[in-house]
């Protein structure tokens, strides 16, 4: 699959799922994702670094999925005012293996990427008890 058509697929996979946890919480951008709610779940940061090359501004969502294609809600997620590049990221999940994907919400239509929002390709990462770092590159969409 080439990068070109691997963006169209995050991107329309996306647009259902992504974030759906922060959207319950009133589009509230500085609020993070609950986490569901479980007995004796050990939970862990994961964090990282987002760098963007281009010019285009907006919202950075960064979510965590436990499969890719999405399935459902993500496990956590987070939006930040992107004002600059590289920024940094942490979100709080339980252990267990995750995609981290994020994208660049340019025209503000909400948690959903459009045509031509930076989007990242996911990234499978583990994330242990004592934490993991992830770092992302966001890449203009075609």
């Amino acid at each position: 699959m080439n990068k070109a058509a691997l963006f169209a697929l995050v991107g329309s996979l996306l647009v259902s799922s992504t974030l759906l946890a922060c959207s319950s919480h009133g589009h509230d951008e500085s609020e993070e994702a609950p986490a569901p709610e479980t007995q004796s779940v050990t939970t862990a940061t994961v964090k990282g670094s987002v760098t963007y090359a281009g010019a285009k501004t907006g919202m950075l969502r960064v979510a965590l999925y436990e499969s890719f294609p999405p399935k459902g809600a993500p496990k956590a997620g987070h939006s930040y005012a992107a004002t600059s590049f590289p920024m940094t990221y942490e979100l709080s999940a339980p252990v267990g293996d995750y995609f981290v994907v994020a994208f660049l919400d340019v025209n503000g239509d909400g948690y959903e990427p459009s045509a031509g929002d930076p989007m990242s390709l996911p990234a499978k990462t583990n994330v242990a008890a004592s934490g993991a770092t992830v770092d992302i590159a966001l890449a203009d969409g075609k």
